[in-house]
C-alpha cells in the first residue's frame, strides 16, 4: 500500500476534497462496515454477520482517493487490521496520523465554526481507533504466528500461557498453550517475519503518539483524544515479539536458554544439531502429554527421537527389519554375525 500517495492532496483548490458524508459511496462504506447484526423472525434467529473485511477495505480507499476524511481512514485502518494483520494496521494508523498533522484545519469532518471550531466530531471519530468492540479485541485475538502444528497463536494465548491475563468466558471451553508450545509455534516463524512484526508493531505506536501530540497541540483544551487502549495492546505485543527475538541472540542459544524472557529449554531460530532436533521432540511430547493426552502421537513422536542418533542400517533395522537383509546385499554390506 501506498500510504504517501493516498496522503497527497485531492486538488491544489480543496486539499481534503469535497465532504462526502452524503455521497451513496460513504453510505455504502458505512453499511459494508457494520456487519449484519442478529435477527429475530418470530421463534427463529438468525445469527450476524461480520463484515466482509476486503470489500470494506476496497470501498474506503476508493473514498480516500476522493476526499480526506478520518471517518474512511478509521474505518479504512479497522480492515486493514484484519486483512493484513499488524502491517496492515501500521499502515492504518499511518493514514490517520499522516491526514491530522498535515491537514487538520480542513480535514473531514470539519471542526465546527459556529462553535468556535469546536473538534468533538473529529476527537469522537479517532477514538474509534481505540474502540475494544471495532478494534482491541481483534488486535488481542489476531494470530501473530500460524503454525503448522499447534495453530494460531495470538497475544490472548501467550498472556493466557503466562498467567498475565485470566481465561474469559469465551475461553472456559479450550485448554490453554504453554510457554514451552507458545515458543516451538514461534520457532516456525523465520527471523525476517518476526522483525518485520516487531517493527510494525512500534510503528503503530509511534503512530497513536503522533496522533495524540497533534490533537493535544491543536485542540488544546476544547479536548483530548484517548487511544491508550489500543497503544497498550500494541506494546505488549511487541514485548512478545522482543522475547521472541531475544530468543535467538547468540547469548541465549550459547547459555542454552532464551535472554530477556526467564524461560528454559528454547531453541534458537535454527534447529543446527541432533540435540536441538530432541529438544524440539521432547517439546511437541510435552504438549501433546498436557493438552491431548490421549493422542498417539507421542508415541510417534519418542520412536522418532530414538532414532536420531542411529545410522542408516539401524534406522533400516529398527522400522523395516525384514527388509535389513536386502539393503545390505544392494549396498555390498556384510552381514553381522
Amino acid at each position: 500500500m501506498d500510504v504517501g500517495q493516498l496522503l497527497q492532496e485531492v486538488s491544489s483548490d480543496a486539499p481534503c476534497g469535497p465532504n462526502l458524508q452524503y455521497d451513496s459511496a460513504f453510505r455504502e462504506l458505512e453499511l459494508a462496515a457494520a456487519g449484519k447484526p442478529e435477527q429475530s423472525i418470530g421463534e427463529s434467529v438468525i445469527p450476524g454477520q461480520d463484515p466482509t473485511w476486503p470489500d470494506v477495505k476496497d470501498r474506503a480507499l476508493e473514498l480516500l482517493r476522493r476526499t480526506k476524511d478520518l471517518r474512511v481512514a478509521v474505518q479504512l485502518t479497522h480492515s486493514l487490521l484484519r486483512t493484513d494483520g499488524i502491517g496492515g494496521l501500521s499502515d492504518g494508523l499511518s493514514i490517520v496520523s499522516g491526514l491530522v498533522e498535515r491537514y487538520w484545519d480542513s480535514v473531514h469532518p470539519q471542526l465546527d465554526p459556529e462553535d468556535g471550531n469546536d473538534p468533538t466530531l473529529r476527537l469522537n471519530t479517532l477514538a474509534n481507533l481505540a474502540d475494544w468492540d471495532a478494534q482491541v479485541r481483534a488486535l488481542r485475538e489476531l494470530p501473530l504466528v500460524s503454525s503448522r502444528v499447534l495453530g494460531r497463536v495470538s497475544l490472548r494465548d501467550v498472556e493466557r500461557a503466562n498467567g498475565s491475563a485470566p481465561a474469559s468466558g469465551e475461553d472456559e471451553d479450550t485448554t490453554p498453550l504453554d510457554v514451552a508450545a507458545i515458543d516451538i509455534a514461534f520457532d516456525e516463524l523465520d527471523d525476517a517475519a518476526l522483525e518485520a512484526l516487531a517493527v510494525s508493531a512500534r510503528s503503530s505506536v509511534a503512530s497513536l503518539a503522533k496522533i495524540q501530540s497533534v490533537v493535544s497541540d491543536k485542540a488544546g483544551s476544547a479536548g483530548s483524544v484517548d487511544l491508550s487502549r489500543l497503544s497498550d495492546t500494541l506494546k505488549a505485543i511487541d514485548r512478545v515479539l522482543s522475547e521472541q527475538i531475544a530468543r535467538r541472540s547468540p547469548a541465549a542459544a550459547g547459555n542454552g536458554a532464551p535472554g530477556g524472557a526467564g524461560r528454559s529449554g528454547g531453541l534458537s531460530g535454527e534447529v543446527s544439531s541432533r540435540e536441538d532436533v530432541i529438544r524440539l521432540l521432547d517439546k511437541a511430547c510435552e504438549y501433546y502429554r498436557r493438552h491431548e493426552p490421549s493422542s498417539p502421537i507421542p508415541l510417534l513422536l519418542q520412536r522418532a527421537k530414538r532414532l536420531v542418533s542411529k545410522d542408516f542400517l539401524e534406522i533400516v533395522k529398527d522400522i523395516a527389519p525384514g527388509g535389513l537383509s536386502e539393503v545390505q546385499s544392494i549396498g555390498g554390506v556384510e552381514r553381522e554375525e
